[in-house]
């Protein structure tokens, strides 16, 4: 169920709204066991995620056993395309250890009728609203945002508001 017993960017609290984010959506709901594992390599990771020499002002969370959030505020220190491969680079170590794919930009999650976390292939889509599975008013993770901002106010919307609805 999408539920989170705290502020799933409680993490990000202190970082600017304009902080670059990077979603990495997980093809599945991962176990508890992963989603131990995972979060504590991604924050030993940006303890030490650097820019150029220059410590990056990051955090990490992982969202709904699925969703690996990561958010550099670069008022003083910029993430370089050098520091955004390392962490592309960590994601990939993570799925080669653990069979996850973070990377399948194919792949849609949303919430079911019971308000469960789901996943269907883009190209499903509308099939799925023309046999009732979904609809317009489902809600939907668009991993597009790519400011804190746009992660807290536009991230979890209905379909019809999202890039799909075209």
């Amino acid at each position: 169920m999408i539920t989170e017993a705290h502020n799933p960017f409680s993490p990000f609290a202190t970082m600017s709204p304009s902080s670059k984010v990077w979603v990495y959506q997980a093809n599945r709901v991962l176990t508890d066991e992963e989603s131990e594992k995972i979060l504590m390599e991604a924050k030993a990771f940006v303890g030490q995620w650097a820019s150029h020499g220059s410590t990056l002002a990051a955090n990490v969370a992982l969202v709904h056993k699925a969703f690996l959030l990561f958010v550099v505020d670069q008022r003083e220190v910029e993430a370089s395309g050098c520091s955004i491969d390392k962490s592309v680079h960590f994601v990939k170590s993570i799925e080669s250890t653990l069979s996850i794919n973070f990377f399948d930009r194919t792949l849609l999650a949303y919430t079911d009728n019971a308000n469960k976390l789901s996943f269907m292939r883009i190209s499903e889509v509308k099939p799925s609203l023309v046999s009732t599975k979904i609809s317009n008013k489902t809600l939907i993770f668009n991993n597009l945002v790519s400011t804190l901002e746009e992660l807290r106010s536009n991230w979890y919307i209905p379909l019809e508001n999202s890039w799909l609805s075209k």
